[in-house]
């Protein structure tokens, strides 16, 4: 039987008090809400930015925490999907590909660090100029693991908003060539 350290049922406290406010708490407002210590309540909040699963905005004097809307990307995680996957930091530019991507999309040189408009693959400019892209980007779209298809029919997509384990902000795009 596996029993949680402090550490878990602490993150998940802290989780539960976040869990129905869609607006955000302060530490203190996650304080009192769980009966946690602020220290404790800050430590956990600091562990659960770095995860990726809360996300943190200055609303004035105060930080104000609320659950992510971004899936979390590590290195390891990526090739570990099955499907084609490129992930674009906040900039626009290609932070990595997995394997399957390389081998879809036949493209030998390593595509990081490029930016979007030097990629050669069509079906990708096309879903970067998406409003959809431009949701994710900022956070605003859901996490969701729909295909859609390109206007040329060419290619089947989906997109969400990602943080890496970095802490950075970007996009993770599926990109399937159509047979």
């Amino acid at each position: 039987m596996c029993v949680p350290n402090d550490r878990d049922v602490g993150i998940d406290i802290v989780m539960n008090a976040l869990k129905d406010n869609k607006y955000g708490l302060s530490i203190a407002e996650i304080s009192r809400k769980s009966g946690m210590n602020r220290n404790s309540a800050a430590k956990y909040l600091g562990i659960l930015v770095t995860l990726g699963q809360v996300e943190m905005q200055v609303v004035g004097p105060a930080r104000v925490y609320h659950l992510s809307s971004r899936i979390p990307m590590s290195s390891a995680a990526l090739n570990r999907f099955p499907d084609p996957i490129i992930t674009i930091n906040e900039n626009g530019t290609v932070r990595r590909t997995n394997k399957m991507f390389q081998q879809v999309w036949e493209t030998d040189t390593d595509l990081s660090t490029s930016e979007l408009t030097d990629v050669p693959i069509s079906a990708l400019r096309e879903v970067v100029a998406t409003p959809e892209y431009q949701a994710a980007l900022t956070g605003d779209a859901e996490i969701t693991a729909c295909w859609t298809k390109t206007s040329d029919d060419t290619a089947l997509y989906w997109l969400s908003p990602a943080v890496f384990d970095d802490g950075s902000l970007g996009v993770i795009i599926a990109l399937r060539k159509k047979e």
